[in-house]
């Protein structure tokens, strides 16, 4: 679990015929000698799995963790139906430009 988290989204979609939430964490983009990393934690179903990405600066480590959010929501097996703030999306970018 993600100690200093900066933002949390609350999700719904349907998953194995079930409604399941789904809640994902982003941790404070961290300055490493050249690089910057930030972590990223997806939950389903109290099952937590924990990422970290690395980017040029803070801005960029954050915004690959929102990119991988996104591909990694749109490409779980078996979900469907994504629904967040009353929107039928996750809110997340799936492609970097």
């Amino acid at each position: 679990m993600i100690k200093d988290s900066i933002a949390s989204r609350v999700l719904h979609c349907q998953l194995a015929g079930k409604s399941q939430e789904v809640i994902v964490r982003f941790g404070i983009p961290r300055q490493e000698k050249d690089y910057f990393t930030c972590e990223y934690e997806i939950s389903v179903a109290g099952e937590s799995e924990a990422y970290q990405i690395i980017g040029i600066d803070s801005v960029q480590a954050l915004q690959l963790a929102m990119f991988m959010v996104g591909s990694a929501l749109k490409s779980m097996h078996g979900a469907s139906d994504w629904s967040w703030n009353a929107e039928p999306d996750t809110g997340f970018p799936t492609s970097v430009e």
